[in-house]
């Protein structure tokens, strides 16, 4: 049995899907975005959870770039991160940190708590709101990984 068949059978699909759709977001996966995006709320995940979930990741990313910043080495502050980070995630994370600076960490989560704004105010379609704010910052992601590669 392979970690991915345990995690299939016993884990939170709701959580995992969670986590996916944070990272593919850092990523700059704009096709994984929208697939675990369209799941996500096909099973009922409340589009606010969606984007504090995204949200809760750019903190982590932040918080590691501070200790970047202090001189530890990328794979150290992502070590140091609590709670610790899944091991499996350790490459994607220390990856994401070469194209996340502060400045566009700060950008990324201002558009995340207006869109979360917007969900609660606007009436306008939450799940419009939460597939075109995480795309925006994918695209910010993709364009950033392109010039660091």
């Amino acid at each position: 049995v392979t970690l991915d068949d345990a995690v299939a059978l016993v884990g939170d699909s709701a959580s995992l899907g969670l986590d996916d759709v944070a990272l593919a977001t850092a990523d700059g996966d704009h096709a994984a975005v929208d697939r675990g995006v369209a799941r996500l709320l096909r099973e009922n995940v409340a589009s606010v959870a969606i984007l504090r979930a995204v949200a809760r990741h750019f903190l982590r990313l932040q918080g590691a770039v501070g200790l970047v910043e202090a001189g530890r080495s990328p794979r150290d502050a992502i070590g140091a991160l609590k709670p610790p980070v899944f091991f499996k995630q350790v490459p994607r994370l220390t990856a994401q940190l070469r194209w996340w600076p502060r400045d566009s960490l700060a950008i990324a989560l201002d558009h995340l708590l207006d869109a979360e704004l917007k969900c609660k105010t606007t009436g306008a379609p939450d799940a419009a709101i939460v597939s075109r704010t995480l795309l925006l910052i994918a695209n910010a992601a993709a364009r950033a990984r392109r010039q660091a590669a």
